[in-house]
């Protein structure tokens, strides 16, 4: 279309440096396990005091009957691998804890990891989406 207009693109000075930091908020969001847990000797545990991978259940679209296990190890490598990656479980089955802690690990890698409450999305739609950005 002739209304077209094209941006010069400019990558972030935070990317490109490789600074990109969470806030004070998000690091606490980070490390909270979402239960109360005291040691004698350390004080109260975070995330990553506690934190063990769960294996995982690969189940493809193409293939719902076959499913492959998947170490919770490998599970970084396989979300980069991958376009896209869905966990589902039931209720306090680990999935904010292992989005937590993937989340640390893409920032790690110099990646920028964007956390969505799903609670807040009200449409599916790409422009709400991007507002909740």
């Amino acid at each position: 279309s002739d209304d077209l207009v094209w941006h010069q693109f400019q990558a972030s000075a935070l990317r490109t440096a490789r600074s990109f930091e969470s806030t004070d908020e998000m690091d606490r969001f980070l490390r909270d396990p979402g239960v109360n847990l005291k040691h004698p000797a350390r004080g109260e545990l975070t995330l990553q005091d506690i934190f063990t991978y769960p294996d995982l259940r690969e189940v493809s679209q193409a293939s719902k009957n076959s499913a492959s296990a998947t170490r919770g190890e490998d599970f970084l490598g396989l979300c980069i691998e991958r376009a896209r990656v869905l966990v589902t479980g039931v209720d306090r089955s680990g999935k904010t804890c292992l989005a937590k802690k993937l989340f640390r690990e893409l920032q790690s890698a110099g990646l920028v990891p964007v956390w969505l409450d799903g609670h807040k999305i009200r449409s599916a739609t790409p422009e709400a989406v991007h507002r909740l950005i």
